[in-house]
């Protein structure tokens, strides 16, 4: 009995031996690096993809480093794409971003499409507000048109009950306007200091974003 114990023990001791070893750096220092080769490793050896650092997972450092052969091995390992970081984001002070949120402040398209391609919430809010929001505030106007493609709401609400459209008019940038309003952006809405896009004050300043707004009522009556 004592033998067949002994022969047990070296068994399981000479198989777990033969398995994979931990790497030598972090699966988030892999991908900091661009390094495939260690984090297939991490891989193979059965690392949490979705362990986070700094608040961090490992496919929210391959959008921000840029890479996307490595955020695609993340993904087809199961990667959370609707992941949200806990903290900033080497210094960014933005918290609660999706991969594909920062994909979109980072303003990485291919990664965003390959994101995209996996189902995730489009509409997911960091800071109160969707990355429609974000990029329509900003005029970003290919990112306008790319989250429209991907489905977002062109009438999403963020802390202040402002869509895109509020915040693309106070900002006076006419064709962003134009493409929400095309895709059903509600003219009539409501943010909670009481005003529509048309009837905030800044906007009245700006003769251009009124007309186009005025014109878009008109033809909806």
């Amino acid at each position: 009995m004592r033998y067949q114990t002994l022969f047990s023990l070296l068994f399981v001791f000479i198989f777990t031996g033969c398995g994979p070893s931990a790497p030598k750096i972090s699966i988030h220092e892999a991908v900091e690096r661009g390094d495939i080769k260690t984090l297939k490793e991490h891989l193979e050896f059965g690392s949490d993809i979705n362990a986070k650092k700094d608040g961090m997972t490992s496919l929210h450092a391959t959008v921000w480093f840029g890479h996307i052969e490595l955020a695609k091995l993340l993904i087809s390992e199961g990667a959370d794409v609707d992941a949200k970081n806990d903290g900033s984001i080497f210094q960014l002070p933005r918290i609660q971003m999706t991969p594909l949120y920062l994909a979109i402040f980072k303003e990485r398209v291919e990664l965003a499409k390959l994101l995209i391609s996996e189902g995730p919430d489009v509409d997911a809010k960091c800071a109160g507000m969707t990355s429609l929001h974000m990029v329509a505030s900003s005029g970003k106007i290919e990112l306008v048109k790319f989250l429209i493609a991907a489905g977002a709401n062109v009438n999403a609400r963020n802390k202040e009950d402002a869509t895109p459209l509020h915040l693309a008019a106070v900002n006076g940038i006419e064709e962003v306007c134009e493409l929400l309003i095309s895709d059903g952006a509600d003219l009539k809405a409501v943010a909670v200091n009481g005003h529509t896009p048309l009837s905030l004050p800044t906007v009245q300043g700006n003769r251009e974003v009124v007309i186009l707004l005025r014109r878009h009522l008109a033809s909806r009556r």
